[in-house]
């Protein structure tokens, strides 16, 4: 099929073409597929994934990448027409993405997410990468050039950035809190800086983009209007070199005139010597060709013609607009700001996260300066693994012969799901059935509630408290709450398992247990929550050396034996 001179490769084809967007579409489809299996509070409130600036610029990339493969499988024109088109908002908009991330990432990557919600490495190169990249690939290999200017591009730029702005004002209006935590951090005028600069550096991507065309696939005009973005170029006639112009001495009428007797030093280019045509056709009325006009007239209208500089455009750009709709959306927007009352609080780290199926808040602790147990006095271990790795037995075991006090998350949970007027008790049991999370917040209070009970129970005789948490922390915000707030950890158990063995403990298990998570579907959720959540916490833990891994699959006895002679190791008071 025919492609556009300046396109480096077939497209649409059944070739590379299909598997640069297959391959891109795969890698998009794997993005989302993660977003719906991350646990992640912020995406229950309203705009859901879509709150954040990543996932709209996923989702255009992937439409974008869905035209072109259908273009590829039927050599569709129409299709890959319409490709071209979303690619011209799509790929500057990722390329944005992409600076804005990992600039800001450099800095802080606190201004971007909360603690304990860093991605994966993979992960993050596939939400705030790889589209950039397979885009770019796309506009420089697989499509013809952009026609877009300046102007155009500018609007598309400041059009997407209010939008954007506006959707987050309306998501806030409706959930108390901003999806960056940078947004939290700035000022009104600071927010109103920070879009208006992204407005103007998506308005680059698109001539970066363009230019980067043009030095791939040598499309000179290209690059002389990416450098001068804000100014219409003829660039065909301002291509040509001229001379003073020759008399015509040799001529006694202009009805013999030739093209290059009218365009002295004329390039070869056809396009040049187009212009130059047009450019001559344009010196006389057509009702009076040059066979009736004067040498002199010839001559004179031919040193106008070829001036070496353009005409000037009476219809070039014009910034006082965009300026004026800049200045009117930002009033608009501090006066939005100034005039909210009764809105909910920004999030913090002291108020809970999303409001339950309950409809009532989680509980929230207080703000401390300090944790409430020093780790001098009160040794606390977290003790981790896989659902059905045997750590409750391991935990009675210590309990038993070595004086820790067992605290079970969730056995706390459970216990609280089942307590006469507990205003947590259906948030609790809706999330234990679902294998999801419970807030944070609830799982803490309790376990401090408890640990001070504990502690209060025993006396002011007692110097030393030892405890064993199990099942907690399953994410990274919960180990850093739990440690700012209540105790640092001393120690890690991590009991490592296969899932197989753990499905068929904990599905023999529930043959006589009664509780709701026991079945297939249940303990399939909680296996890739864990993975998913839990593991970064004992990636975090190990890098710290606080991590003891043991083999979870011997025998009960075994797996003790192997659990005290570590602690024996590590722990100078076991």
């Amino acid at each position: 099929m025919a492609r556009h001179p300046l396109q480096r490769l077939e497209s649409p084809s059944r070739l590379f073409s299909l598997l640069l967007h297959t391959a891109g579409l795969v890698s998009f489809t794997l993005s989302f597929r993660w977003l719906d299996r991350w646990d992640y509070p912020m995406f229950e409130g309203y705009g859901g994934y879509y709150q954040h600036l990543t996932n709209i610029g996923l989702a255009m990339a992937f439409v974008t990448f869905a035209l072109g493969v259908a273009a590829d499988l039927t050599l569709n024109r129409q299709l890959f027409a319409l490709k071209n088109a979303m690619s011209v908002t799509s790929s500057p908009l990722e390329v944005l993405i992409s600076l804005l991330y990992w600039g800001i990432r450099s800095i802080d990557k606190a201004l971007l997410y909360p603690p304990g919600m860093e991605l994966y490495w993979v992960t993050d190169i596939g939400f705030h990468l790889v589209p950039a990249v397979v885009l770019t690939l796309d506009l420089l290999l697989l499509s013809p050039p952009w026609t877009i200017r300046a102007y155009a591009a500018m609007a598309i730029s400041m059009g997407i950035a209010f939008l954007y702005w506006g959707w987050v004002e309306l998501c806030f209006s409706h959930n108390g809190w901003y999806p960056y935590p940078i947004f939290t951090i700035l000022n009104t005028p600071q927010r109103v800086a920070l879009f208006t600069g992204a407005a103007s550096l998506m308005t680059a991507s698109t001539v970066l983009l363009k230019w980067l065309y043009g030095r791939v696939n040598g499309l000179g005009g290209i690059e002389r209007e990416a450098h001068k973005p804000l100014k219409k170029v003829h660039w065909p006639l301002a291509q040509l070199q001229y001379d003073t112009p020759k008399p015509l001495e040799d001529h006694q009428n202009t009805t013999g005139l030739t093209d290059n007797t009218l365009t002295p030093n004329c390039p070869t280019l056809p396009t040049a010597c187009t212009a130059s045509r047009i450019a001559s056709s344009t010196i006389a009325p057509r009702s009076a060709p040059f066979a009736s006009s004067s040498l002199r007239t010839v001559q004179q209208t031919s040193r106008r013609a070829y001036s070496s500089q353009p005409p000037k455009d009476k219809n070039g750009i014009k910034v006082l607009p965009f300026v004026a709709l800049l200045g009117v959306c930002s009033i608009s927007y501090i006066l939005l700001v100034n005039s909210r009352n009764g809105t909910k609080p920004l999030p913090s780290d002291n108020m809970p996260l999303i409001d339950g199926p309950s409809k009532k808040p989680a509980l929230a602790a207080p703000a401390k300066s300090t944790p409430t147990f020093s780790p001098k006095t009160t040794t606390v271990l977290f003790v981790l693994g896989g659902p059905g790795a045997g750590k409750g037995t391991q935990c009675a075991n210590l309990v038993k012969h070595h004086g820790f006090t067992h605290l079970s998350a969730g056995d706390l949970l459970r216990a609280e799901q089942d307590r006469p007027g507990s205003q947590f008790g259906q948030l609790i049991k809706d999330c234990i059935k679902d294998g999801l999370i419970v807030p944070m917040e609830v799982t803490v209070q309790l376990l401090e509630n408890a640990m001070q009970a504990t502690i209060d129970a025993a006396g002011p005789s007692a110097t030393e408290h030892r405890f064993l948490i199990d099942g907690f922390p399953r994410k990274m915000d919960q180990a850093v709450k739990f440690e700012d707030a209540v105790c640092p950890a001393k120690l890690v158990l991590f009991y490592d398992c296969p899932e197989a063995t753990m499905e068929a403990r904990l599905l023999e298990r529930g043959k006589t247990s009664g509780r709701a998570d026991d079945n297939a579907e249940s303990i399939r959720k909680r296996f890739r929550t864990f993975v998913e959540t839990s593991m970064p916490v004992v990636d975090y833990f190990a890098q710290e050396g606080r991590v003891i891994k043991i083999d979870a699959t011997s025998t009960p006895e075994d797996v003790y034996e192997v659990t005290k002679t570590q602690l024996k190791a590590r722990l100078s008071n076991f």
